[in-house]
């Protein structure tokens, strides 16, 4: 992720959520701009090793989101015998 951003030494991240067991998470990430100034945190979310950013497609952050949260509900209802 660090490599798709135009600063990769000034990437930070923050809430970050990563569930194994269901192959997905989610988090934000902020990274220097062309000009040099940090933009603010996006939202992005991760599943089947695709990486989508809210800011550039709301509708596939929102699928991912929605897909990373059932296979986390999904995880759960196993570990819990349901």
């Amino acid at each position: 992720m660090r490599s798709q951003m135009k600063d990769p030494d000034s990437t930070k991240f923050e809430g970050i959520v990563v569930v194994p067991e269901a192959g997905c998470g989610f988090g934000r990430v902020q990274s220097k701009n062309s000009y040099g100034g940090y933009a603010g945190y996006q939202g992005f979310a991760w599943t089947k090793g695709v990486i989508v950013y809210a800011e550039n497609d709301r509708s596939a952050f929102i699928d991912a989101m929605g897909a990373c949260s059932n296979k986390i509900l999904a995880a759960g209802k196993a570990r819990a015998g349901g």
